[in-house]
């Protein structure tokens, strides 16, 4: 599914992404960031490491036995 900026409401438009899943990454980014009071830099949001960080989290909560 392609991300459509038309969709945006809430002055989140200038999150540079391509599809709805890096917006969503974006979005996580920035909650993160209103969380733990630090500054949302947009400049230097790496979808990459942040894409990462979201899975590390979610394997750790898996148990494998």
């Amino acid at each position: 599914m392609k991300f459509n900026e038309d969709e945006v409401d809430g002055g989140v438009e200038s999150v540079c992404v391509e599809c709805e899943e890096d917006y969503l990454i974006a979005m996580i980014y920035i909650a993160e960031c209103f969380t733990f009071n630090r500054a949302i830099d947009l400049e230097t949001f790496n979808l990459e490491r942040e894409r990462n960080k979201i899975v590390d989290v979610l394997l750790s909560l898996l148990r494998f036995e």
